[in-house]
This record gives C-alpha cells, structure tokens and sequence, in this order.
C-alpha cells in the first residue's frame, strides 16, 4: 500500500511504501502526478492550516483513507474527524501504532459499498435509492428495492 504524508513524520514503516513531503504544493503535486496513494498521513502540527482547508480537500479524495498526527487538544481532534478523517493519532506514539492505524483503516475501507452500482445500462444510487436503465428512473417499491 502506497502512503504520503505531509510534514515532519519519517516514514520509515516496514508495511507500507511512503512518499514524504515537508511542503503543501510539492505534496499536491505528488498527489496529482504520482499515481495511486492508498493513504495520507498529515501531521496537523506542521501545517496548522490545513484544517481550513481540510473538508474541500477531502471531497477530491473520496477513496484515499486519511490520518491526521497532532499533539493538539482533543476537541481539535474532533474537529479533523468531522471534516472527514478516517482517523487521528495522537503525539506522541510508536510507529508500529500508526502502521496498525493506516492498515486498520485500510481494511475497514476496502468493506464499503460503492454510493452507485453499475451494470448493463442499470444505475442503482444506493443513496438515494432509485434505479435506473439507460437514464429512466424505474419505480421499485420498498420490498423490490431491499430484494
């Protein structure tokens, strides 16, 4: 599994291949230009500014498990969690820690249903919970719906 990070984390994980970044436009290029990343691992307290900019962040990563590292309070970690990280880790910690976090995370996202199921011309948006071929919307009652 391929991880970036971005601030002053040293990867040095023995399960997982990483990317490090110390700075926030070398670590969206890599992001943008270098393939498939798994997971992201942030240190918060390198970049304090990411929070702001944390929840239209992760509306472009939907398939990328996200970790943010601090040594904040906890209600600051509640603030990262409900902008959409999949998980935050407390300073200090082991690295063998944060690789059980990463794979945790990993493992649990790999067990989500995909919002829309395609196939043949069929769309069921598990969302909204219609169906339809070819673009018409198809009537389906609540028991055919769970069928």
């Amino acid at each position: 599994m391929r991880v970036l990070s971005l601030g002053t984390i040293v990867p040095c994980g023995r399960h997982h291949e990483w990317i490090a970044s110390t700075d926030e436009d070398d670590f969206l290029s890599i992001l943008q230009h270098c393939g498939e990343f798994h997971a992201i691992v942030v240190d918060a307290d390198f970049n304090h500014s990411f929070l702001s900019k944390f929840a239209h962040f992760n509306d472009k990563l939907p398939d990328i498990a996200i970790i943010v590292i601090s040594s904040l309070a906890s209600w600051e970690s509640i603030q990262y969690l409900n902008a959409g990280a999949d998980d935050v880790l407390r300073k200090p910690f082991h690295i063998d820690e944060m690789e059980a976090r990463i794979s945790a995370v990993l493992r649990r996202s790999r067990h989500r249903r995909p919002d829309v199921l395609k196939l043949n011309g069929l769309e069921m948006d598990m969302l909204a919970k219609t169906l339809t071929h070819n673009g018409e919307q198809i009537h389906l009652t609540n028991r055919e719906y769970h069928l």
